[in-house]
């Protein structure tokens, strides 16, 4: 993608601010006219769940989020061991 940005990446703005994970690139501009690509992001403030459209040069890879979360879910066998 764009600038090595892809879509479930965890970004921040340059000037800083929340994390904010990428749920889209695209031209985003109301006449889509634009012809560069920006990113739809999302972030939580509390309970509450924010959206905004940013330039792809506005923002900046969240370093704090580098490896992705994995969770590990033991397997089981038949007999539920």
């Amino acid at each position: 993608m764009a600038d090595g940005f892809k879509v479930g990446a965890v970004v921040m703005l340059k000037s800083g601010g929340p994390s904010m994970t990428i749920e889209g690139i695209g031209d985003y501009s109301p006449m889509a006219s634009a012809g560069h690509d920006q990113a739809k992001c999302v972030w939580f403030e509390g309970n509450k769940r924010m959206e905004g459209v940013f330039e792809l040069a506005a923002l900046k890879m969240d370093d704090r989020h580098d490896s992705p979360a994995v969770l590990t879910v033991p397997r089981r066998d038949r007999r539920g061991y």
